[in-house]
């Protein structure tokens, strides 16, 4: 293998576990341990939250767990991203709704569960009414086109090419038109519980097909907006309790730090996404140096499976960890900018501290802090418990503190012990300037 094969095969999405880049040994047992705690109360349809920072590895551990043995015993398993039905900027309870009936119909023909005329009376009716709002028709030209006043019916292919049919004419207009979604939100506001008893109705008898459970593993969610996510957890919490399904959502970690988690965290049970600190936790007694140790080690093997050994100096390899602060998709970018560096503009066959040092800074320049934000790190930085006073901004998404823990400014550390925090390392030579 040469450099610029490296270059050539490094493309950051999450991993399947088929791919050789994945390291394993990063999920630690909290792999193992999703696993029994869902396997063993699927009966209950719970909701799990997993709250955690972008980049911290949730889309390939959400991966893992769709391909777990137990899981796929006992679960007709649907697992896909809010992406690819929708925008994650400009995302409701509404669109996560339909997303779950269009996504258990495509789950469900794709692993061979028997479609029955009521169940596919179900389709054609939910799936109807998305149609019937992405049309590039206007309704006068709809009715222009029907006989005697009846309703256009929906024709759906073969049941085999539901899916297929589903990401070509239903899915693509979703992502692409906002306008679309308005109208779809606007039909289903004035019919909430017909929406949800709907989706209940086709849920129990897709799962009555299969033989098995519903689980959803939805992934992304953490990439909406603050104030959208508190308009999503906490305003509308409701339409993510009901369904009769066992669904697991992806949480930007930063809704945690506030207040109004309280009220959110009664969708489910939480599950915080494990955080790979590289320093002590000032709130503990001892260092904790074997846990740090443990980590460091992780990471080197994970640089490892992305670039071997011979194409990166120790020092190198000692500062993108140091740099990435434990986030693996900061420290996989500061790889990918320090090999884009070498590869592209030097020429070279090795990376090295300098070509690090590099990156660091484009990745750093990535970031647009204001003075508000610059002493909040500082405080951050000089006491790494500190939570802000009584009398700032916290509770809503205009908080400047939760903006930093959004962003990846701020990285917060939960791992069975006192929440912690501290400054992304890269934007540490901001704080002395």
């Amino acid at each position: 293998m040469t450099i610029e094969e490296v270059y050539q095969d490094f493309d950051m999405v999450p991993l399947t576990p088929d791919d050789p880049k994945l390291h394993r040994d990063l999920f630690g047992e909290f792999l193992k341990e999703m696993s029994r705690a869902i396997c063993l109360q699927r009966l209950k349809d719970k909701k799990y939250l997993l709250p955690g920072h972008k980049g911290a590895g949730k889309s390939t551990f959400l991966n893992l767990l769709a391909d777990d043995k137990d899981i796929r015993t006992n679960f007709l398993v649907v697992h896909y991203s809010i992406n690819a039905i929708g925008n994650p900027y400009d995302f409701t309870h509404c669109d996560f709704l339909y997303s779950l009936a269009l996504k258990v119909t495509e789950a469900a023909i794709l692993e061979g569960v028997e479609i029955d005329e009521r169940m596919l009376d179900q389709i054609k009716r939910m799936v109807g009414i998305i149609q019937e709002h992405i049309q590039e028709e206007s309704t006068e030209e709809r009715r222009e086109n029907t006989r005697g006043g009846d309703e256009i019916e929906l024709k759906l292919p073969q049941i085999p090419m539901i899916p297929q049919w589903l990401r070509a004419k239903v899915y693509g207009a979703l992502q692409l038109s906002s306008e679309s979604r308005k109208k779809i939100r606007e039909f289903y506001r004035i019919r909430p519980q017909e929406l949800m008893n709907n989706i209940n109705d086709f849920l129990t008898d897709i799962a009555l097909a299969a033989g098995k459970r519903l689980l959803f593993l939805v992934d992304d969610m953490d990439k909406i907006p603050l104030k959208e996510s508190f308009e999503l957890f906490e305003a509308n919490r409701e339409f993510l309790e009901k369904p009769q399904a066992n669904i697991l959502y992806t949480v930007n970690i930063a809704l945690t730090s506030s207040s109004r988690y309280a009220r959110i965290s009664t969708i489910g049970e939480n599950k915080y996404f494990p955080s790979l600190k590289l320093r002590p936790n000032p709130s503990r007694p001892d260092p904790d140096e074997l846990k740090i140790t443990e980590n460091r080690q992780n990471l080197e093997k994970l640089l490892e499976c992305w670039c071997p050994e011979e194409f990166i100096q120790p020092e190198a390899v000692s500062m993108v960890i140091e740099m990435g602060g434990g986030n693996t998709e900061q420290t996989l970018r500061l790889l990918w900018y320090a090999l884009d560096h070498v590869v592209i503009r030097a020429r070279s066959n090795i990376i090295t501290r300098a070509d690090v040092e590099l990156a660091v800074i484009r990745r750093r320049n990535e970031y647009q802090l204001n003075q508000e934000h610059i002493e909040l790190l500082g405080k951050v930085r000089d006491n790494a418990l500190w939570m802000p006073e009584k009398d700032e901004v916290i509770e809503t998404e205009r908080s400047s503190f939760l903006d930093l823990i959004y962003n990846m400014s701020l990285f917060e550390y939960i791992n069975g012990e006192d929440r912690w925090r501290y400054p992304n390392p890269i934007l540490l030579p901001l704080l002395n300037r």
